[in-house]
């Protein structure tokens, strides 16, 4: 009897010590899915975004650029681009992209495409016709719309209801902060190529 228990016994550590160790291999395996899906990493297009201060981040043919949105909850506002903006972009149709600033409300999303082309495309802010008397205008160029001219205008109006339209070698959005934020996010993403082939 005492045989036994002391035989009993001896196994009761050896399995415990090999539980722990299977225990501990199986932690290691969902310690590292659970990280890598708390990092917040999203894999879009083949393309890897990931979470940086100013919201994510990734990279394409060796820039990095940066948006503040994630790719899936804005990937929907690429239909809301004319895609013949694109075309004109990519076949260099303009010798400058000027960024309105004159709405404040729609900074920010002007300011994210300033940040994040400058130095990859010729790229400058600028301000509409009858915008000349704010103080962050005294001392940018005026530029409007029109189609005699050899560069193109970005501007985002923020307002309640959501349009776009591209005409007169202008592009302009309008919507809620939210959504022109989205906005700016795609036009980073489509330059970049995230969406070829879509």
């Amino acid at each position: 009897m005492r045989d036994r228990s002391k035989r009993k016994g001896k196994l009761i550590i050896p399995i415990f010590i090999i539980a722990l160790m299977v225990l501990s291999v199986f932690g290691v395996m969902i310690g590292g899915l659970t990280s890598n899906q708390a990092e917040g990493i999203v894999n879009y297009n083949e393309f890897i975004f990931k979470p940086s201060n100013q919201g994510y981040a990734f990279d394409s043919a060796g820039q990095q650029y940066f948006i503040e949105n994630n790719p899936l909850t804005v990937e929907g506002f690429y239909a809301d681009y004319p895609i013949t903006f694109f075309e004109d972009i990519t076949s260099a149709k303009y010798s400058k992209i000027y960024i309105d600033v004159s709405d404040d409300r729609a900074i920010e999303a002007s300011s994210k495409i300033y940040a994040n082309m400058k130095g990859k495309l010729s790229i400058d802010f600028s301000c509409m016709p009858g915008k000349e008397d704010r103080e962050r205008c005294s001392n940018l160029p005026i530029r409007g719309c029109s189609e005699e001219q050899d560069f193109v205008v970005v501007a985002f109006n923020s307002q309640e209801e959501k349009g776009s339209r591209y005409e007169k070698n202008c592009l302009i959005f309008e919507g809620s902060e939210g959504y022109l934020s989205g906005i700016a996010d795609v036009f980073i993403m489509a330059h970049a190529g995230v969406f070829n082939g879509k």
